[in-house]
């Protein structure tokens, strides 16, 4: 292996260890068997709309304090053999994407969300085995990439192509969101061999009990996309394009003492790119992560919990049909 290379490996392993994210699907890779106990200790809430990060209701001072169950290290070789035994999801990029969308949606946002990811990070010594692992397997070799424009797609729950000037239209709306997310009004994600579309891996990005059609879509090759991939891809934008307040009281439950918030003015935004892209590496290492910049912290939250490309102006030069899905609960 080239010493390049190498070296990529070793920045994408670091940036692993970094991510709330991406430890929890470190720790389940690991056998890491904590998780069980927090189950017990403190349920997942019931709806998608408590388990955003930022919508966690408040809790009692007792389910906050609730303690994690303390659990031994496995040794590395035993983390080698169980990856081993896994070799097949993690070599195949469809498998590996649903094992791990499962498990960031089942688990991740606990009430006790600060207590969690600050036990993720001291315990982030028992996952480099599966860190090196995962960076260097074939299945996850995409995640670190930049939006592939051959390949997006976009879900609907219609047998109709969607209507280019409503997409339009509600890409315009989202610009002047005054909440702190994402502009999620339009969204594509990414086509893989045996899988449609990432979205569909994500078990709350779709209506239970319906049908969903996936529209590919080509890409004219003038698209403006930014890619986050990294914690300084975003801290990036938000300072080409800033828009600052006094810190949301939402972002303190973080542990963030920083007295003011950066974040993407969209706006300002869509006069340089038609999109942004958050990488499944940008997913496990970005999302969810606070970032200190000086008198100002950023920190990418909102509903993303897949790979997906969110627009801020349209480029679609046309839709043709390519899968077609029930999400029926005993499909």
């Amino acid at each position: 292996m080239s010493k390049p290379a190498e070296i990529r490996l070793s920045a994408r392993t670091s940036q692993l260890l970094r991510g709330p994210r991406a430890l929890t699907v470190l720790a389940q890779l690991s056998g890491d068997a904590f998780f069980d106990g927090l189950r017990a200790a403190a349920p997942p809430p019931t709806s998608v709309s408590q388990r955003l990060v930022l919508g966690v209701p408040e809790t009692s001072h007792d389910q906050q304090a609730q303690p994690a169950p303390v659990t031994e290290p496995v040794e590395a070789a035993a983390v080698s053999d169980l990856l081993a035994q896994q070799g097949p999801v993690l070599d195949d990029a469809a498998r590996l994407v649903e094992r791990v969308l499962a498990i960031v949606s089942g688990w991740a946002w606990y009430p006790a969300v600060l207590s969690v990811r600050q036990l993720l990070l001291s315990r982030a010594t028992r996952y480099e085995v599966a860190a090196e692992q995962l960076s260097r397997a074939s299945g996850a070799a995409w995640w670190w990439s930049d939006a592939n424009r051959g390949a997006q797609v976009m879900l609907t729950a219609t047998a109709t192509p969607p209507d280019v000037r409503e997409l339009a239209r509600q890409c315009e709306e989202s610009l002047d969101d005054p909440s702190w997310h994402l502009p999620l009004g339009v969204v594509t994600s990414t086509a893989l061999p045996g899988l449609p579309a990432t979205e569909l891996a994500n078990p709350d990005s779709v209506t239970r009990g319906g049908t969903i059609h996936c529209w590919t879509t080509h890409l004219p090759g003038s698209t403006r996309i930014y890619d986050v991939h990294t914690p300084s891809d975003w801290i990036r934008l938000c300072e080409e394009h800033p828009r600052t307040k006094a810190l949301p009281d939402a972002w303190r439950r973080w542990g963030i003492d920083a007295p003011f918030a950066l974040w993407p003015d969209w706006r300002s935004a869509a006069t340089e790119w038609d999109a942004i892209h958050i990488s499944m590496a940008g997913l496990l290492t970005t999302v969810g992560l606070p970032i200190g910049q000086g008198l100002h912290a950023a920190l990418l939250e909102g509903e993303v919990d897949t790979e997906l490309t969110t627009w801020l102006h349209p480029r679609f030069d046309g839709f043709s049909l390519a899968a077609v899905r029930s999400t029926d609960a005993d499909g």
